[in-house]
């Protein structure tokens, strides 16, 4: 039922787009389009496989739709380190060993972005700005072992929300 009123939609759209341009765009079954196809135009509204959850589908390879779970930005209940803001700080501050034999001793910020899963796990830590070795090495760490976070949650469910952190290091 879905495919059927999703098929009259896009056919109520094409035909709008097909009188404002009065050209009727051409669909190639077996090659690239040259003008604009609707099965391109209107691709992202085909894959209804996973329409009613929260979660992202994939289907650049045409035999499989592949579906995983969403990374949210920002979501009704944002997840929470253990404490709060503050002890997140402490958290990085405790935990952060300035790497030895670095001369002469600067100070620098380096920020990481990760995700935080549907458990409260830190996962995929990865650089948004690093500073050079083995300031990025030792930033990574310290945010990989985090203890769990209170999850997001969207819609009264737990789900993966990204977040970023700067870990700053101060020469003394």
């Amino acid at each position: 039922m879905k495919r059927i009123i999703l098929s009259l939609v896009l056919m109520a759209a094409s035909s709008l787009l097909w009188a404002q341009n009065d050209t009727i765009p051409e669909i190639q079954s077996d090659g690239p389009c040259d003008g604009p196809c609707l099965e391109e135009l209107f691709k992202e509204f085909m894959v209804d496989d996973c329409a009613d959850e929260e979660i992202a589908c994939d289907d650049s390879d045409d035999d499989e739709v592949v579906c995983e779970p969403q990374v949210f930005f920002i979501v009704e209940d944002m997840p929470v380190f253990p404490g709060g803001e503050v002890a997140l700080r402490k958290y990085i501050a405790e935990n952060l060993r300035y790497p030895e034999n670095v001369e002469p001793r600067v100070s620098a910020t380096v920020y990481v972005r990760f995700v935080i899963d549907e458990n409260g796990k830190v996962t995929n830590p990865e650089l948004l700005r690093g500073v050079g070795e083995p300031f990025d090495t030792e930033a990574l760490r310290v945010v990989s072992k985090q203890p769990l976070w209170k999850p997001g949650r969207q819609r009264g469910k737990p789900v993966k929300v990204s977040n970023f952190v700067p870990v700053k290091f101060v020469a003394e």
